[in-house]
Order: C-alpha cells, then sequence, then structure tokens
C-alpha cells in the first residue's frame, strides 16, 4: 500500500454495494454517489459509517467537508478527518444503519462528548434509536438534558424503537426546557423542576401533572369567559369562580386536592368550579355542571372540602342558597361547545416560545403531531394520593371536544413492537416508560 493510501481497515474482500445496503434508503444514492467520485471513500462504509454519511450528506461547511476529503486522499488518521468536519469520534462505533436523518450540530464540548461516549449502546440494533432520541433532545431542548437521555434510552434496549417512547421523549424535553423560561406560562406551571439528577419514573410523574396543567390552561384561554353561574355569597360563604390555570393550581396547593389535573371537564365544557370560601379562607369547592335528568339546567355535581373530605350540612345549604338565587337559564347541548378556532388559536399561544426554537431546527411539526397524538383521561376532584401506573395524560389538540374517557385503549405495557403480546421482560421494561398518575375517586 502506498503512503498516500487512506489509513483506513476494512473489510476490503466484501462488496462495496453490499456494504452501502446498510445505510438508510432515503441517503443510499447521495452515498453511493459520493463514493463513486471519491474513491478515496469506499472503506468508509465498514472503517467509519457515520464520517462516510455526513462527508455524503453535506454535513458541515462545504470548505470543512472540502479539508475532510483532502485529509483522507492524503492517507490521514480517520480522526484527523473526523475534526474537519466536527465530527465526535465516538460516533465511529455506530454502525451503518445507525443514521437515518440528518447529522444535528454537536455542541463543542469535550466533557459533553466523554460522557456521551460511555452510554453508546452496544448492539446495533438500538444504535439508531438511540441516536435519533440523542439528537432530538439537543435540538428540543439543551446538551444538559440530552446527556441525560442518552443515559435511558441506552438502558430501554426492548421499548427504545416504541412510537410512545417518542413521544414521551418530545414531551419530557419540552418540560425540560420550559425549566429554563422564567417568563413563559410553561414553566409557571411546573411542580418541580427538571434537574440532571431527577430519575426517569419520577420525571414522568411530574410530566403527567404538568401536561394536565397545560392542557387546562390551554382550555381556559378558549373558553369563552361564561361563567353560567355570577359570584355571590350565602350564610356567610362566598362562592368565587375560579377563571384562570394559576387561580386552579393555587385553589389545588391550598384545598389538596388535584383541581389542576382536571383539564378534560374543561375539554368538553362540561362544568364549572367555583371556591367556596369563608373569612377570606377556602374551605371547599363546587363544581356545577348540567342536571343528569333535564340535560340543559346547572346542578351540583361534586361539593368536597379539603383534601376531598365530606362538608357540613350547613355549608350544602349555602351552596342550594346560592344556587337558588341565580337567574338560571337553559343551556342546549352547542352551547357548552368550545369554539375549536378559539383551542387552536390558544394552544397556539401557550406552545410560542417553545416552537419559536423548535422552527431553527426545523423540528416543530413534528412537535406538534406528537400534540395531537396525546389524549386526558376524566379525573374527579380528589385529594393529592400516592400515584400508581398509568397512561400519560396528555391531549388531542384538533380533537380535543370529542375526548372521551377509553379505558379499554390498550398501551406499552400490552403491546409489543411487533404488535403481539409482550414477554414479561418486556413489560418490565415497559412500565418504567409509563408514568404514575393520581388514582380517580369513586
Amino acid at each position: 500500500m502506498s503512503k498516500n493510501a487512506p489509513a483506513i481497515v476494512g473489510l476490503l474482500d466484501t462488496n462495496p454495494v453490499q456494504r452501502l445496503q446498510s445505510f438508510h434508503p432515503d441517503f443510499r444514492d447521495d452515498i453511493q454517489k459520493f463514493v463513486t467520485k471519491f474513491s478515496a471513500a469506499h472503506d468508509l462504509a465498514e472503517a467509519f459509517p457515520g464520517l462516510l454519511f455526513a462527508l455524503s450528506t453535506g454535513a458541515a461547511k462545504p470548505s470543512q467537508r472540502n479539508k475532510a476529503k483532502r485529509a483522507l486522499a492524503s492517507g490521514a488518521p480517520l480522526k484527523k478527518v473526523a475534526e474537519a468536519i466536527k465530527l465526535p469520534w465516538w460516533m465511529r462505533r455506530l454502525p451503518a444503519s445507525a443514521f437515518v436523518e440528518p447529522m444535528v450540530s454537536f455542541p463543542d464540548d469535550a466533557d459533553f462528548h466523554r460522557r456521551l461516549a460511555t452510554l453508546v449502546p452496544t448492539d446495533d440494533a438500538s444504535a439508531g434509536p438511540w441516536l435519533k432520541g440523542v439528537n432530538l433532545s439537543l435540538e428540543a431542548c439543551h446538551p444538559a438534558f440530552a446527556l441525560w437521555a442518552a443515559g435511558w434510552l441506552a438502558r430501554q434496549h426492548r421499548a427504545i424503537g416504541l412510537p410512545e417512547t417518542e413521544e414521551h421523549l418530545w414531551l419530557l424535553a419540552a418540560w425540560a426546557w420550559h425549566a429554563n423560561q422564567p417568563t413563559t406560562v410553561g414553566h409557571r406551571l411546573i411542580r418541580r423542576m427538571w434537574t440532571p439528577q431527577i430519575s426517569l419514573r419520577r420525571a414522568l410523574e411530574e410530566l403527567s401533572g404538568w401536561r394536565q396543567r397545560m392542557v387546562l390552561a390551554t382550555l381556559l384561554d378558549a373558553e369563552s369567559g361564561d361563567r353560567w353561574l355570577t359570584p355571590g355569597s350565602a350564610l356567610d360563604y362566598e362562592f368565587v369562580p375560579l377563571i384562570s390555570a394559576d387561580d386552579f393550581v393555587l385553589e389545588s396547593e391550598k384545598m389538596s386536592n388535584c383541581l389542576d389535573q382536571y383539564a378534560d371537564r374543561f375539554a368538553r365544557n362540561f362544568s364549572r368550579i367555583f371556591s367556596v370560601r369563608k373569612s377570606g379562607r377556602s374551605v371547599a369547592n363546587v363544581e356545577i355542571g348540567l342536571d343528569d335528568q333535564d340535560g340543559r339546567m346547572p346542578a351540583i355535581l361534586q361539593l368536597r372540602g379539603p383534601r376531598n373530605r365530606r362538608t357540613s350540612a350547613e355549608l350544602w345549604r349555602a351552596v342550594y342558597l346560592w344556587l337558588g338565587s341565580q337567574p338560571l337559564k337553559p343551556r342546549t347541548a352547542m352551547s357548552t361547545r368550545l369554539d375549536p378556532e378559539k383551542l387552536d388559536a390558544a394552544s397556539q399561544n401557550i406552545w410560542a416560545p417553545y416552537l419559536e426554537g423548535l422552527e431553527t431546527s426545523g423540528r416543530d411539526t413534528a412537535f406538534r403531531l406528537s400534540l395531537n397524538a396525546a389524549r386526558v383521561r376524566p379525573r374527579r376532584l380528589a385529594r393529592k394520593p400516592q400515584p400508581r401506573r398509568g397512561a400519560l395524560p396528555t391531549v388531542n389538540g384538533e380533537q380535543a371536544l370529542e375526548l372521551t374517557n377509553d379505558r379499554n385503549q390498550q398501551d406499552l405495557n400490552s403491546v409489543s413492537p411487533e404488535g403481539g403480546s409482550t414477554t414479561r421482560s418486556t413489560r418490565r421494561v415497559s412500565r418504567q416508560l409509563t408514568p404514575r398518575v393520581p388514582t380517580e375517586s369513586t
């Protein structure tokens, strides 16, 4: 071999065309053209697939790619060639099948790459979804989150490629991003901020509550402002409507219940919530909805005290007196429906800061799709309980008016990547990806 030959160790007895078949079909033609035009890159498919992918698909600046090609043709070490286009050296450990989307820009941080190199999966099947998740985390959040996500993605070998995993990752990235944005509504609604030390299970639990609050804020913003009933008083009790998401969050904290997780009621414009106060202190919450038998007139659906306790007869009497003093009017089914256009506008408004950041990388459309794939489960007034396993409560933006309590929906614990029944070990891994949500009161 001449001195100017590339310093590449490859399987020279393997058909070069066959080696290129390992790359994703969307990029195979570009790679084939590059290899045909630049003969020095023939063995990169075996020696450093990521470097061949980067040079063939336009990663880095043209001047950097030209420098890399000159170094490759002159027989420079592959590490020097990779440095010319700022390609991390740990990518040499990834197979050709791992590169399923254009490369993203990685931070110029030696410590970041040193830590990420220790998290690269050892099996080829997990490498692609893992790299895709790291890319998403970098562009949807920040490097610290990307390292955190890379850690648990590397451990979730069986569930790493499931669509549900990517949806959870999107929402986790949004939650972590808002934790560093104190001027946003999303930051104000977070119960516990994301940190690199938080476990995946705890993160999913916190995400569950945050997501419900975000949906509640969206629905309240879209709501017309019709409280159905007017504020008032009876027997020294005051009845104050809860109007904003901040009202619900504050009341939930005062009363130790799950009012802040009440988005499903407003998704169907099903009821209104009032705080019952005495001497300025919250003593109960009353839910006003449509009467089960009439279907047109307001009625008391629930009346609960602190921590979901029963209330006194005097308080029930006060509620009935207040309700009886209202100028009641029949409500038709159409009058209780939210305006879809207002709902879309409210959703755009609350997510605008995050979507603006995603537009730079072109990932805003993917995030919108992840929101549209989500659902909200109905929830009653309940004290804050010990969490249990359940499905991630999220919302379908454009179909929020059609949400139902689909308790028969299959989730990660019952469906395998191939569509069949999961093994015990698969169910164990899948459960780690599903959050715990508060129990419902009966």
